[in-house]
C-alpha cells in the first residue's frame, strides 16, 4: 500500500485523488503547495486513508467535520478480490459504512477527499489572548506563543514524524491506549487521574515515556453532519481522552500487567459510573465493544451486519474492532 502515495488535486480543483498508502505529511505538503488543505489528523506519519475510515479527528473539524466527511468517494478491494468504487450514487450503503467502519470492508486504495479552501486570519499572536488568557491566569511554569504554517502543526503538538508518537516502536515495545469520548470534563475525575498517573510513573519509572492525552476539537463542523448520515457515532461529545501507556516487553509479564491495570483504572475514573462507554474505534484498545465503537443504537449494528454480509460474507477484514457476525 505505501508505494500508492500520488496525491493529484483534479483539475477543477474541488477534490483530491488520494492514495491509499500516501501518509499524513503527503497529503498535507501536496495540497499546501497548490494553496488547498483538508481535514487530517495531528500525527503526520500516518496515512490519510486510516483515520478517515474510523472518522478521523482533525484541527479542522470544526468548520468542515470529521476527516469522513470529506470524502467523496472511495475505490476498495473486497475480500473477494473484486474492486468496488462507493460513493453516494455507487453503492451507497457501503460508502455509509466506510465513513466509520471502513476497516471492516475492504481495503481502500484510493479516494476522493473535499479540499476547502480557507482564509486564515493574518496578525499578531497577541490577538489570541483573548482565547487563552483564563489558561495564562493559571500561572503555568512556562507559556509561549508561536505562529506555523499549516503543515508544520504536528510538530507542534508532538505528533511529527520524530516524536515518540510516530516512532516504530519494534517488536520489544508495547502502547495501550483506553479512549473515552466524553460530553464535559468532570473536576474530581480530573484530579483523581492526576493522582493515578503521576504515582503510576513514580513507582513504575519504565512507563514514564506515558501520556494522557486531553484532546478537546471544534465540533460546529462535526456536529452539522446528522447524525444518520455515516456509520461514525457519538458526534454529541466534546472531548477524546486516552491513556497512552508505553512500555517495553522486556519488562517481563509484571510490567504488562501493571500497565494493563493502570490504563484501565485511569479510564474507569474518566467514566465516573455513567453507563455505556463511548469509544474512539481509531484509538480504541480492543476490550471496548462494537457498541462502544459504533454507537450503542440498535439500528447501527443491524444496519452493519446486514453489510457486513453483504460486502465481507466470510468476514476476511474482521482483525481490527470487528462488527460481530451472526
Amino acid at each position: 500500500m505505501r508505494k500508492l502515495n500520488h496525491v493529484r488535486v483534479e483539475s477543477r480543483g474541488e477534490t483530491a485523488t488520494i492514495g491509499g498508502g500516501a501518509t499524513t505529511i503527503e497529503v498535507t505538503a501536496g495540497l499546501w503547495a497548490v494553496g488547498k488543505q483538508t481535514v487530517t489528523g495531528m500525527c503526520e506519519c500516518t496515512s490519510i486513508v486510516a483515520p478517515m475510515l474510523g472518522g478521523g479527528h482533525g484541527l479542522l473539524q470544526g468548520q468542515y467535520g470529521l476527516a469522513a466527511d470529506q470524502l467523496v468517494s472511495a475505490r476498495l478491494v473486497l475480500a473477494n478480490g473484486t474492486v468496488v468504487v462507493a460513493s453516494n450514487t455507487s453503492h451507497p450503503d457501503l460508502f455509509w459504512a466506510l465513513r466509520g467502519a471502513g476497516h471492516n470492508f475492504g481495503i481502500v486504495t484510493e479516494m476522493q477527499t473535499m479540499i476547502m479552501m480557507v482564509v486564515l486570519y493574518n496578525g499578531p499572536p497577541s490577538a489570541s489572548r483573548k482565547y487563552t488568557q483564563s489558561f495564562h491566569d493559571l500561572l503555568p511554569l512556562s507559556a509561549s506563543t508561536d505562529e506555523v504554517e499549516y503543515p508544520d502543526h504536528p510538530a507542534a503538538v508532538l505528533s511529527s514524524q520524530k516524536d515518540l508518537a510516530c516512532q516504530k516502536l519494534g517488536d520489544s515495545s508495547s502502547a495501550l491506549r483506553f479512549p473515552i469520548d466524553l460530553k464535559s470534563y468532570n473536576i474530581s475525575a480530573m484530579r483523581s487521574i492526576y493522582e493515578i498517573f503521576d504515582n503510576g510513573i513514580t513507582n513504575e519509572p519504565q512507563l514514564s515515556t506515558s501520556l494522557m492525552m486531553f484532546e478537546g476539537y471544534s465540533v460546529q463542523g462535526v456536529q452539522a453532519i446528522p447524525e444518520n448520515s455515516t456509520a461514525v457515532p457519538f458526534r454529541a461529545e466534546r472531548l477524546l481522552l486516552s491513556p497512552t501507556i508505553f512500555f517495553s516487553d522486556t519488562g517481563g509479564a509484571n510490567l504488562q500487567a501493571t500497565a494493563l491495570s493502570w490504563s484501565k483504572n485511569i479510564r474507569e475514573v474518566l467514566r465516573g459510573g455513567e453507563g455505556e462507554t463511548l469509544s474512539y474505534v481509531n484509538y480504541a484498545h480492543g476490550d471496548e465493544g462494537p457498541g462502544a465503537w459504533y454507537g450503542h443504537e440498535h439500528w447501527r449494528m443491524e444496519k452493519l451486519k446486514t453489510l457486513k454480509e453483504v460486502w465481507d460474507p466470510e468476514n476476511k477484514f474482521g482483525g481490527y474492532a470487528p462488527i460481530p457476525v451472526d
